[in-house]
C-alpha cells in the first residue's frame, strides 16, 4: 500500500501536470512583435481578450523596468568600492525608464502606441524590447 502523503503528492502532481498540458503554449522566440502589439492595443475595447493580454504585456515590461531602476538607484546610492558611477549612470539612463508612480495604464499604453506609430520600421522586433524603448523615450531618467 502507498503511504498517504505520497498518494496525495502523486494526485497533486497529476493534477498540476494535467493543467499545464491543457494551457496554451507559445513556442516562438517571443510572445508578440511590434505589429501585433500595436494592433492589439489599438483594438482594445473591453471585449477583445488578446488586447487585454497586450495590456498585461505592457504592464509587465513597465514593472520589470521599475525593478531595474530600483536596483540601479540602490547601487548608485551605495556603490561598491571601485564602481565607475559615471558609466553606471549612463547605463541607467539608456536601460531604465522613470515612469511616475501615479502613471496610469492608459498613459503607458498611449506612450507605447505613439512610439510605435513614430517607429514603424521596428514593428518586426520583439514587443518587449519595443515597449522598453518606448518607455525609456517617454519617461526618461535623469541620473545626476
Amino acid at each position: 500500500m502507498v503511504p498517504v502523503p505520497f498518494l496525495r503528492f502523486g494526485v497533486a502532481l497529476f493534477f498540476l501536470l494535467g493543467c499545464s498540458l491543457s494551457a496554451p503554449v507559445f513556442s516562438q522566440a517571443y510572445f508578440l512583435d511590434g505589429a501585433a502589439l500595436r494592433q492589439a492595443l489599438r483594438t482594445l475595447n473591453g471585449s477583445a481578450g488578446a488586447s487585454w493580454g497586450a495590456v498585461g504585456y505592457v504592464q509587465a515590461v513597465a514593472d520589470d523596468m521599475a525593478h531595474r531602476r530600483a536596483m540601479t538607484d540602490r547601487i548608485i546610492a551605495h556603490p561598491p568600492q571601485g564602481t565607475d558611477l559615471s558609466s553606471l549612470r549612463k547605463a541607467g539612463q539608456s536601460t531604465t525608464s522613470c515612469v511616475p508612480p501615479r502613471a496610469t495604464t492608459e498613459q503607458l499604453i498611449l506612450v507605447v502606441l505613439n512610439w510605435l506609430d513614430e517607429n514603424p520600421s521596428t514593428w518586426t522586433e520583439p514587443a518587449s524590447i519595443l515597449i522598453a524603448r518606448a518607455l525609456i523615450a517617454g519617461f526618461p531618467c535623469s541620473y545626476l
